[in-house]
């Protein structure tokens, strides 16, 4: 809730309408926010059979497949990744969901070192024609997670893709900062250099998953969470951004989601760094195997929604509900609170890692006071106005609140988005004061 004093006119001057120096801008944009998935919509079920209570697999009819769909946008996503794109395409042209497709004959192509490079390029041209007839064929998934040495295996694919497919996504996602030096070499500044330099695309995707419980069963947030978005602002700045969050239990340590919380906390941590797209692991729940053993996902592996599903999809379109607004923003940099409440002594493991991004401080903000550890996204807009995404910034399953006061320069009232939606709130000598509950962002703006 907001601490905050509205004047209103009522009537013939029984109350005197306050005078503000600046008046409420209207933003718009016609940028989407990216929501992508992995593991996408399957052509099968399993489902238990009753008469013997074994588990049996069926195929989806078209209804059902169509149906899926109509989920997938339903909960706010645009991009999937698919092995069975020539049964999607028709689906997802009707939905609007971007296709990049997978295991077709477009990825041995671009790798082709023998034929002649004008037969390899006419048969990439063929495919190209057939695909398009889509407007859902919106790239091609190239490889996941390659280290640093194969990167520069990717480099002529890639120039060779831009000659026949202009107009579409070359992708590839990359290891995140936790992975270990035979993955991404000695940096892993150095490993996102690489890709930059090697493959040049206009956006970077990683993963990493940050909701884990240790030994002893207690829930942590890992601590190289916000350092990874760190990086890629430090090395990429032009490039958008996107990640892979976490929307499924896995072995060894990898925790499942709760409740909304647990993605929001994720999400608008993600936004706090400036991101431009989320793509959630995973949305069908995948089959396990030797090495990883998977709890359910979006959409478990009867084809039916989960309770992950309705998490997903309030914080997706929680977003999408405030994209035109987000999109006008350009980041700057992070502020870290420790709060009053911190039970570390002070201290906070991912703020620890952060250096590149940190500001000490900022010519809007006197002050900031909050109850809990706090992580604020600095942005400005065209015009000069400041915009700071602010996130209670504690693991969410400990549902701790935080209560923020923060003390702006020259401010008469703020524009505050919460759970998608805006309101003005007048500030009381310039101060702004609201509670947050776990995992929540709250995007403010002050005006004069």
């Amino acid at each position: 809730m907001f601490s905050a004093v509205r004047v209103y006119a009522f009537g013939r001057g029984l109350r005197l309408q306050k005078k503000y120096k600046e008046e409420i801008p209207v933003y718009t944009s016609d940028k989407e926010f990216y929501f992508g998935t992995w593991v996408g919509i399957g052509d099968s079920v399993k489902e238990t059979d009753p008469a013997t209570g074994k588990t049996v697999t069926r195929e989806l009819s078209d209804e059902e497949f169509d149906d899926q769909y109509r989920l997938l946008k339903e909960a706010g996503f645009n991009h999937t990744i698919v092995g069975n794109y020539q049964r999607a395409f028709p689906v997802a042209d009707k939905y609007g969901i971007n296709l990049y497709i997978a295991g077709s004959p477009i990825n041995a192509l671009l790798m082709d070192d023998v034929r002649e490079e004008e037969d390899v390029l006419s048969d990439l041209q063929a495919l190209y024609d057939e695909y398009s007839q889509h407007p859902s064929f919106a790239g091609v998934n190239i490889v996941d997670e390659p280290s640093f040495a194969a990167i520069k295996n990717y480099s002529n694919a890639k120039k060779r893709f831009d000659k026949v497919f202009k107009d579409k996504t070359f992708y590839i996602n990359l290891f995140p900062a936790v992975a270990g030096p035979d993955r991404v070499s000695d940096s892993y500044e150095g490993y996102i250099k690489e890709y930059v330099d090697q493959i040049g695309t206009d956006y970077v995707s990683y993963d990493h998953y940050p909701l884990k419980y240790n030994p002893q069963n207690v829930n942590y947030i890992v601590p190289t969470f916000l350092y990874n978005m760190e990086v890629l602002q430090a090395v990429a700045p032009e490039k958008q951004h996107w990640t892979f969050l976490q929307s499924i239990q896995y072995t060894p340590a990898n925790r499942t989601l709760t409740s909304v919380a647990d993605a929001s906390f994720q999400a608008y941590s993600y936004l706090a760094f400036g991101g431009d797209g989320i793509q959630w692991f995973c949305y069908w729940t995948p089959g396990n195997n030797a090495v990883e053993q998977f709890g359910e996902a979006c959409i478990g592996r009867d084809g039916k929604p989960t309770a992950i599903y309705d998490y997903v999809k309030t914080v997706n379109n929680e977003i999408h509900s405030f994209e035109h607004i987000y999109f006008n923003f350009d980041w700057k940099g992070v502020i870290t609170t420790i709060g009053a409440e911190n039970q570390d002594g002070g201290e906070n493991d991912s703020f620890s890692y952060l250096s590149t991004s940190l500001l000490s401080s900022h010519e809007r903000i006197k002050s900031i006071k909050t109850q809990q550890d706090t992580l604020t996204g600095v942005f400005k807009d065209k015009d000069g106005r400041d915009g700071f995404m602010i996130v209670n910034y504690t693991e969410p399953s400990q549902k701790l609140d935080n209560k923020v006061e923060i003390e702006f320069n020259d401010s008469s009232r703020a524009i505050v988005v919460k759970k998608g939606v805006q309101e003005v709130v007048d500030t009381v000598d310039g101060k702004l004061t609201f509670t947050m509950d776990e995992g929540e962002g709250y995007f403010v703006i002050p005006l004069k």
